[in-house]
């Protein structure tokens, strides 16, 4: 039952965080002034995006530690995935905190004042974007090596075609997004959506996987 309820976990959340990405609210072409109160007018709808992403990996986390107990816990490639993946989601839980509430506030207090405290403002700004860019390479890297050693742990001669075709799959998989992360130079929702939509396939075949898993008997070749 466990393992159902983690493998759907895994595919509606992967899913969906595509999903959140591609409402992700952005702001151009704006005067610094015009930026603080643009930012500001839609803080509820960022609270939303990066609140449900931040439950979305919550969802992941939970599905692909029941993965990696699947895989065998006591081997090393699956507790080195599981690892790798909490890391990043971390790494990525803290991008949405900064992005979809660190941010919002700053633009609250500043919107709408002096000059000099406009530029303290859009200061602040600037500083989260850092942080928020680097927070994200650093979780894409790091959910890119739990996919990795996660695909190779499913290469091992123990498991069928389909587990083996789901481990190749994720080699290119995580090699594309490594690809795709080095030749992009700022990481925007559009962007974000090519570098992660191949990872999140995988991720929504792991969970199909952890369902077919469950589905077999304690003692099938899946084990």
């Amino acid at each position: 039952m466990q393992e159902r309820v983690a493998g759907w976990a895994i595919i509606g959340s992967a899913l969906l965080t595509l999903v959140a990405i591609m409402h992700h609210p952005t702001v151009h072409n704006a005067s610094p002034a015009e930026v603080l109160s643009r930012i500001g007018a839609i803080s509820g709808h960022d609270r939303v995006i990066h609140g449900a992403v931040m439950v979305f990996l919550l969802a992941l986390l939970f599905g692909f530690t029941v993965f990696s107990r699947r895989l065998g816990l006591d081997r090393t490639l699956p507790l080195i995935g599981l690892i790798a993946f909490a890391a990043a989601s971390v790494a990525l839980g803290g991008a949405a905190v900064v992005d979809g509430f660190f941010v919002p506030d700053v633009a609250g207090k500043y919107a709408g004042t002096d000059a000099a405290n406009i530029r303290i403002g859009i200061g602040l700004l600037a500083y989260s974007a850092i942080v928020i860019q680097e927070l994200t390479r650093l979780a894409m890297v790091s959910s890119c090596l739990a996919v990795a050693v996660w695909s190779a742990s499913l290469l091992a001669p123990r498991y069928d075609r389909w587990p083996r075709a789901l481990g190749a799959f994720g080699i290119v998989a995580a090699a594309y997004t490594l690809v795709a992360l080095g030749v992009t130079r700022y990481i925007g929702p559009h962007a974000l959506i090519n570098i992660a939509l191949a990872q999140n396939m995988w991720y929504a075949c792991a969970g199909a996987l952890l369902i077919r898993f469950a589905n077999e008997t304690p003692h099938g070749g899946s084990q």
